[in-house]
């Protein structure tokens, strides 16, 4: 958190679940969390004040608080009778190059209380992400986002990285409106 100058526990975990991140980067590549997470039907990894759950079995990410806890604690569960095969997970997220190439990020995640209206918080979803051939935005459980967090995220993010692919899904009737408005202007 510190090396990178993010302001809190909450934006680090946002940045450690978009995938390559790391502080050592002469030293790792920054994906194993992200993979390692996909992997598992349940990982728990407890740090500081904040506890980050990956259920797979639900399809689901949550960060729940917690008392003040030193050092990092990670719960690792597969079930015997898993039906998740690693090789789907690297090709959803790497393609036939297997470059580490897609990442997603849950958008409801990126804020603490309210809406997504601001365009600040556009640019904060997509910090970092400039490394990746593909981006994948799940908007489960955002009720509606403003016009201003839409155009900071599919106009300009957009223009200024024209190589790269961004997607949505779970954008319920309201999101997508503005998604598509917003799209219609580009």
């Amino acid at each position: 958190m510190r090396q990178h100058g993010l302001q809190s526990e909450l934006e680090a975990i946002q940045d450690l679940l978009k995938g390559k991140q790391t502080t050592s980067p002469e030293h790792h590549s920054g994906e194993g969390i992200f993979f390692t997470s996909k992997v598992a039907d349940l990982m728990v990894i407890k740090s500081s004040r904040k506890r980050l759950i990956f259920d797979n079995r639900r399809e689901d990410i949550f960060v729940k608080d917690v008392n003040q806890k030193q050092g990092t604690t990670v719960e690792f569960l597969v079930s015997r009778g898993t039906k998740r095969e690693l090789s789907d997970i690297f090709t959803r997220y790497t393609g036939e190059s297997y470059e580490f190439g897609t990442t997603e990020a849950t958008v409801n995640l990126y804020i603490e209380g309210g809406n997504y209206v601001s365009r600040s918080q556009g640019r904060r979803i997509m910090y970092g992400v400039e490394k990746f051939k593909k981006i994948i935005l799940d908007f489960k459980g955002v009720e509606t986002i403003g016009q201003g967090f839409a155009d900071e995220i599919f106009r300009v993010w957009q223009h200024q990285h024209q190589d790269v692919e961004i997607e949505y899904k779970n954008a319920n009737e309201n999101t997508e409106f503005m998604i598509k408005h917003i799209l219609k202007q580009t």
